[in-house]
């Protein structure tokens, strides 16, 4: 006859079990469902089947998105690491201002459109009591970047499924970004249930010029940018409308947190952007491409400092030499509201919405 002892430990153990299960399959039968837009990362792992690895908008968020605890933590960090060259040290080495698995929260807010995916409103430490939120981990967190896993990373698919998603992407000349079905549980859980394209793609197609400021080794690739062409793709099987404004001004220049911290933000980021007309808005066919050439040398394109918006702006081309890892930046079409654009023609066709173009640097590089 087996001991009581080892009932009670297997009793233990489906108790663990089922308590992890049960708020995760709650969640993906009974919770609410939302879409949070992403890009695959990586093909599948052999050793645990198909999936595809996932990257999420979320997941590197800028000091200023920060709230409570989080936000006083680095912006003390900030101050420290001016004053202090061994914190300057430590935060270059990998050192974090928040212990790496603290519990944080992404508030979240509905984009425009009828099927928009969810938008991060704040990161904060603090639970909120009500509203939709996803709870995640910290990784890192330094002055500038926070950045959190939610536990929807990795997307496993059907036998051949992920490679296929992947070499999809691989190579195209336009990209449109995975949009995540996600269902809410208890407290922030979150569960992947499924996944759609985006109806409209985004490419990205630098203008390189060679220069002194250039690295001697630079080749075509690291050469300074100084122009770029955005191309929206309608990779749908309907009719869709964009809005192109004059001079470019349906696309704004971001800075990309990606792979660190960027101290630079455009000159235009708090701009007025003027109310479109019927001559700006465009009708794609499916499969059809509009093209917007960007002159980024132009001032209206120019850069200052992050925090010295007084400083004289300057073009990518002079901060070529700006440490390492060098500037990451991002043309983001930003399609106008419904509001604005109501009494213009096709206006229900017109796609809402914000779309980002791979990242690039003022050499050249792009992911």
């Amino acid at each position: 006859m087996k001991r009581p002892w080892v009932w009670l430990a297997l009793g233990l153990q489906l108790a663990v079990l089922l308590a992890m299960a049960v708020p995760r399959e709650w969640a993906l039968h009974f919770g609410p469902v939302i879409f949070l837009r992403t890009a695959p990362v990586d093909p599948r792992d052999v050793m645990r089947g198909d999936y595809v690895r996932l990257s999420y908008e979320i997941s590197a968020v800028a000091q200023a998105d920060c709230r409570d605890g989080l936000a006083r933590a680095m912006k003390a960090g900030a101050g420290e690491a001016a004053r202090d060259w061994r914190s300057r040290r430590a935060l270059r080495w990998g050192g974090s201002l928040v212990p790496r698995d603290t519990p944080v929260y992404a508030v979240l807010r509905p984009g425009a459109g009828a099927d928009a995916t969810m938008e991060l409103d704040y990161l904060t430490d603090v639970r909120p009591k009500d509203g939709l939120y996803l709870r995640g981990r910290i990784e890192f967190v330094d002055s500038a970047l926070a950045r959190v896993r939610y536990g929807l990373e990795a997307y496993f698919m059907q036998q051949g499924d992920a490679l296929e998603l992947e070499r999809s992407q691989a190579g195209t000349e336009t990209r449109a970004p995975l949009e995540m079905a996600v269902a809410l549980g208890h407290r922030g859980l979150a569960v992947l249930k499924g996944h759609r394209r985006g109806p409209l793609e985004i490419g990205l197609d630098l203008v390189r010029h060679r220069t002194d400021r250039a690295p001697r080794d630079a080749g075509e690739r690291n050469a300074i940018v100084v122009g770029a062409t955005v191309r929206l793709r309608n990779a749908s099987d309907t009719n869709l409308a964009i809005v192109a404004l004059p001079e470019g001004r349906s696309f704004a220049l971001v800075p990309d947190f990606r792979w660190g911290a960027n101290p630079w933000v455009w000159v235009g980021a708090n701009q007025p952007v003027p109310a479109p007309t019927e001559g700006d808005v465009i009708v794609l066919a499916p499969g059809a491409v509009h093209r917007t050439y960007l002159e980024l040398t132009n001032a209206a394109w120019w850069v200052v400092p992050a925090g010295n918006e007084n400083a004289t702006p300057r073009p990518l081309t002079e901060i070529t030499n700006a440490g390492w890892p060098p500037p990451r930046f991002r043309l983001e079409y930003r399609a106008p509201s419904a509001e604005v654009t109501r009494a213009l023609p096709q206006a229900a066709a017109i796609w809402r919405g914000r779309l980002l173009s791979p990242a690039f640097t003022p050499l050249g590089n792009v992911d």
